[in-house]
C-alpha cells in the first residue's frame, strides 16, 4: 500500500490508512481518536478552513452585522452612539488635527486641483487610524451594553 502514499515514512501511518481505507472509515476524521483527541475534534488547525465554510462564516457575520444595525437603528440608539462619537472625536481634539490635516493637504494640492472626493480619500486612512483608543473603548463597550441589554 505504497503507491500514492510514498511520502509516508512510518509504517505504523502506512498501516492505520490501510486498516481504516478496508473498514472504510475516513482516516482524517479518526486521526483525532488516534491522537487521543475527543471524538469530533478536528484535526486540522483551526485557521485552516475551506471556501465554502468561510464564505457561510462572512454570510452568517454579514447577517449578525445586520441584524445589530437594525436594532440599533429601530431603538434610536445609533444616532445616540454617533452623538455620543461626534462629542468625544471633539472632546478629544481630533476633529481639529484632523480640520488642520486637511487644510495642509488642500494647501499642498492647490485648492482649484483638488476635489472632495480626493480629499476624503487622503483624509480618510489618517482619520481612522488616529480615533483615540479611549473613544473606540468606550464605544465598544456601549454597543456591548446595548447588547448584552437586548
Amino acid at each position: 500500500d505504497g503507491g500514492e502514499h510514498s511520502n509516508l515514512e512510518s509504517p505504523r501511518v502506512l498501516s492505520i490508512r490501510s486498516f481504516h481505507r478496508r473498514k472504510g472509515v475516513d482516516l482524517v476524521s479518526a486521526l483525532p481518536c488516534l491522537a487521543g483527541a475527543r471524538p469530533g475534534t478536528s484535526f486540522l488547525p483551526r485557521t485552516r478552513m475551506t471556501t465554502e465554510t468561510l464564505a457561510d462564516r462572512k454570510q452568517k457575520e454579514e447577517a449578525v452585522k445586520m441584524t445589530i444595525m437594525q436594532r440599533l437603528i429601530e431603538t434610536g440608539e445609533k444616532d445616540r452612539l454617533k452623538e455620543l462619537l461626534r462629542q468625544k472625536l471633539i472632546d478629544s481634539g481630533w476633529r481639529d488635527d484632523l480640520k488642520e490635516y486637511c487644510k495642509e493637504v488642500i494647501r499642498k494640492k492647490g485648492l482649484e486641483k483638488i476635489t472632495v472626493d480626493e480629499l476624503v480619500a487622503e483624509i480618510t486612512p489618517r482619520g481612522r487610524a488616529t480615533v483615540p483608543d479611549e473613544v473606540k473603548t468606550e464605544l465598544l463597550q456601549n454597543i456591548r451594553k446595548f447588547l448584552q441589554a437586548t
